[in-house]
């Protein structure tokens, strides 16, 4: 017999592959195999194709449907939907779109050519494959080039003239 988290995790991942249904506006529970569907969808035929879906799914062994259809120009937004409106306002402004990544090679001249820029103070760094091999700031980049002033006094002063 299969467990309950189990179940509702295929329960979920059914109602996301379907087209048709918000699977953000259903709740799924399980309780010894047997579901309960609350939230709400547009129409009565989704809120069937959800049920639908859901008994589909292996280890179910009943489905309560008590999902609210919501027909189109009803009473307004809903919860979820002044929600995700909320967090969309609040992030869009405050996510950067393509944001600088520097890759794990790259000179701290030019990193600091791409900071400055795209005049940003700290950017991932990547490794040849792509996945994140640390963070660099402008205080990382400040320390490096610090030492490049004494080190190229050094080298003058060990010249013949």
């Amino acid at each position: 017999m299969r467990s309950d988290t189990d179940i509702k995790r295929d329960v979920e991942a059914e109602l996301r592959f379907r087209p048709h249904i918000d699977e953000r506006d259903i709740a799924v529970k399980m309780n010894n195999a047997v579901g309960a569907l609350t939230g709400f969808t547009w129409t009565y035929l989704d809120k069937q194709r959800a049920k639908d879906a859901v008994e589909r799914v292996f280890g179910v062994a009943g489905m309560a449907n008590d999902i609210e259809a919501r027909l189109a120009g009803g009473d307004g937004l809903t919860d979820p939907e002044i929600t995700r409106a909320a967090v969309q306002a609040a992030c869009g402004d405050a996510m950067t779109r393509g944001p600088l990544v520097l890759n794990e090679h790259q000179s701290v001249v030019s990193a600091i050519g791409s900071s400055q820029a795209r005049r940003v103070r700290r950017a991932p760094v990547t490794d040849a494959s792509g996945m994140l091999f640390g963070m660099l700031s402008s205080d990382d980049l400040l320390a490096q080039v610090s030492d490049e002033p004494a080190k190229l006094a050094k080298l003058l002063s060990c010249q013949v003239r």
